[in-house]
C-alpha cells in the first residue's frame, strides 16, 4: 500500500514531517546564526519587514523593555529600542505587528501596554504621530490602519473599549483626520481580540463571533456583516492568512477553523483529534503559529505536557490535508516565525525560546543536545481484509540514506504493547544509482489477529541525513472462516 490513505487518518506519529505522501524524521534545533547571547527577558516577538531606509528585509524582534534587529554581518542583536518599552511585557503579552509599505515603515503593538510603534530599518523606534490611542491589535486595510480593542489613557476601564476600532490614513500624523474615525463592533458583547484581511475584506475576530468588514466609499465607508460562526477567537495569535486558502485561527471551543471572510469551516478530523488529544488548555489562549508559504503549511505551537510554556507543534498542510505534530522534550518554545532571508534560501522557521535565545528549528540532529523521539504508525488497519488473518512480515521503501537506522515493530488488537522490533539500516546493497532502499520487517513466525498497527521509529546519527519512508507493503494471509475454523477459534477462546 501507499502512505496516502493513512496520512489522512492516523494520528499516530510524533516528530516527523509528512509532505507529498511521505514521511520524514523531522531534524532538530540549533541557534539561529549561532547567537548565543541570551536576552534579558523572554522573547514575545519576531518578525521580519521590509525597510525602505535600508532596501532589503530585516529580521526584529521584542522582549521586555527591548526592541531589537538582527545585524547579519555581526551576528548580533543591535537594541533600536529608543524609549524603553513597558515593564510589565511578561510572555503572556500578545503584540500584533504589520508592514506599512506605503508608508515606508512597520507598526507593532504590545497588547495595549504602550501606543502602537513605529521602525523604517534606521535608527530607533518610536511611538506613532499624532497621539494614537493605546491598541490590542492593529491591521492595515485599504491605506487605512486600524487599531482595535483601544484606550485613550491605556486603562482600557470601560466595556466600549474592547469593542472600539479607531482608523486613520495617515497614522503617522493625525487620528482625527477622518470624519467619524471609529468603528464600534457591537454585533455582539465580546472584544475584538484580532483581524487580518483576506482578498477584499477585513475580518475582525471578536471573543464571541466573527464580523467581516467591506470599504464600500462614500459617506457609509465601511459596512459590516456577521458571519454564521458560533464561536470567537480564542487565540490572537493563532491567526494567520495561508495564501490563498483563507486565514486558519484557533477558536473558542480549542478547534482550528479555517475561513475566507464568508464561511468558515472546521480543519479535517484527524487534525482537530491530534490537537484535543495532546493540548493542555491552560495556555490555549496564548499559543503562536506561523505559516511557511513555500511548502503550503500551518505551524501551531502549543502546551503539550505539564511544561511551563509550549512544547509541541502541530503542522497542516492546508492545500493537501496532509498533517503531523512533534514535542520538544530540551526546550520550551514561547514563539515562531517563518520567513525567507534571502530570494536565494529556503524558509527558515525560526522561535524563541525559554532559555532566551532565538533558534532555527528543523536543522541538526537532535533538539539541542538533547535527543528526538521520532516514530510514525500505520494505524489500526485491517489491510483490506476485514476479520481474522495472519500477517507474516512488511515490505517497506524509503529514500536510500547513510547514518540513519529505522526499527520495525507490531501492536495486535488494539493492544498497546509493540511487540518483535527489528532495527534496519538504509544504505541499501542494490545498484548504488538507485535512490531508494526496499527493506524487509520479517516476523519469527505469523502472527493472527483481525488488526494490526505497524509502527516505524526512525533515528538519525547524522546532522544532514534523515529517514524517509515512501511506501509500506503488509503480507498478509486470509482466513476463509469455514464453520469448522470458527468452531475451533470458540473453543480456543473458552480454554
Amino acid at each position: 500500500m501507499t502512505l496516502g490513505s493513512s496520512l489522512q487518518v492516523t494520528t499516530s506519529l510524533d516528530n516527523v514531517i509528512v509532505r507529498n505522501g511521505s514521511v520524514k524524521g523531522r531534524k532538530g534545533i540549533a541557534l539561529w546564526d549561532g547567537i548565543s547571547t541570551a536576552s534579558a527577558d523572554p522573547i514575545i516577538g519576531l518578525w521580519d519587514f521590509y525597510a525602505p531606509a535600508v532596501g532589503g528585509s530585516s529580521f526584529v524582534r521584542i522582549h521586555g523593555t527591548k526592541f531589537e534587529q538582527w545585524d547579519d554581518g555581526t551576528s548580533a542583536w543591535v537594541d533600536k529600542t529608543g524609549a524603553a518599552l513597558s515593564s510589565s511585557i511578561t510572555t503572556t503579552t500578545r503584540p500584533s505587528f504589520a508592514n506599512m509599505s506605503d508608508e515606508g515603515f512597520m507598526v507593532f503593538t504590545t497588547e495595549g501596554l504602550d501606543r502602537p510603534r513605529k521602525y523604517d530599518g534606521s535608527g530607533n523606534s518610536a511611538t506613532l504621530g499624532g497621539t494614537p490611542p493605546f491598541a490590542k491589535w492593529l491591521c492595515p486595510y485599504v491605506g487605512f490602519l486600524f487599531l482595535f480593542n483601544t484606550s485613550t489613557d491605556g486603562a482600557f476601564d470601560e466595556i466600549a473599549d474592547s469593542i472600539t476600532a479607531y482608523f486613520s490614513d495617515q497614522p503617522d500624523n493625525s487620528w482625527d483626520l477622518c470624519e467619524g474615525n471609529t468603528i464600534i463592533y457591537d454585533e455582539s458583547p465580546g472584544e475584538i481580540r484580532a483581524a487580518d484581511v483576506f482578498n477584499e475584506s477585513m475580518l475582525v475576530l471578536k471573543a464571541d463571533c466573527l464580523v467581516s468588514t467591506r470599504f464600500v466609499g462614500g459617506v457609509v465607508r465601511f459596512e459590516r456583516d456577521r458571519l454564521p460562526f458560533a464561536h470567537g477567537i480564542l487565540a490572537p495569535l493563532s491567526l494567520k492568512k495561508c495564501g490563498d486558502y483563507g486565514d486558519i485561527f484557533l477558536a473558542t471551543d480549542r478547534n482550528l477553523y479555517r475561513t475566507d471572510g464568508f464561511h468558515v469551516q472546521a480543519l479535517p478530523g484527524n487534525v482537530q483529534k491530534a490537537l484535543q488529544e495532546t493540548m493542555t488548555p491552560a495556555l490555549a489562549p496564548y499559543v503562536s503559529a506561523c505559516v511557511d508559504l513555500s511548502h503550503e503549511t500551518y505551524h501551531l505551537l502549543y502546551q503539550r505536557n505539564s511544561s511551563t510554556f509550549f512544547d509541541g507543534r502541530l503542522s497542516f498542510n492546508y492545500r493537501t490535508g496532509e498533517f503531523y505534530k512533534g514535542v520538544y522534550a530540551g526546550r520550551e518554545l514561547v514563539r515562531i516565525h517563518a520567513f525567507k532571508q534571502s530570494n536565494d534560501k529556503d524558509t527558515q522557521i525560526v522561535a524563541s525560546v525559554n532559555d532566551k535565545k532565538v533558534y532555527e528549528l528543523e536543522t541538526g540532529t537532535d533538539d539541542a543536545a538533547t535527543a528526538v523521539s521520532r516514530f510514525y504508525d500505520i494505524d489500526w488497519n485491517q489491510f483490506g481484509n476485514p476479520g481474522t488473518k495472519y500477517l507474516t512480515g512488511v515490505n517497506l521503501t524509503f529514500v536510500k540514506a547513510s547514518n540513519v537506522q529505522v526499527e520495525v515493530s507490531v501492536a495486535i488488537d488494539h493492544s498497546s504493547k509493540f511487540q518483535y522490533p527489528r532495527m534496519m539500516t538504509l544504505k541499501g546493497i542494490s545498484s548504488p544509482s538507485d535512490e531508494n532502499v526496499r527493506v524487509k520487517y520479517s516476523l519469527p513466525s505469523p502472527i493472527f489477529g483481525s488488526w494490526f498497527k505497524i509502527r516505524i521509529k526512525l533515528y538519525h546519527y547524522g546532522s544532514t541525513n534523515v529517514a524517509e519512508l515512501l511506501e509500506v507493503e503488509p503480507e498478509i494471509i486470509p482466513i476463509h472462516h469455514t464453520a469448522e475454523h470458527e468452531s475451533k477459534q470458540y473453543m480456543a477462546q473458552r480454554a
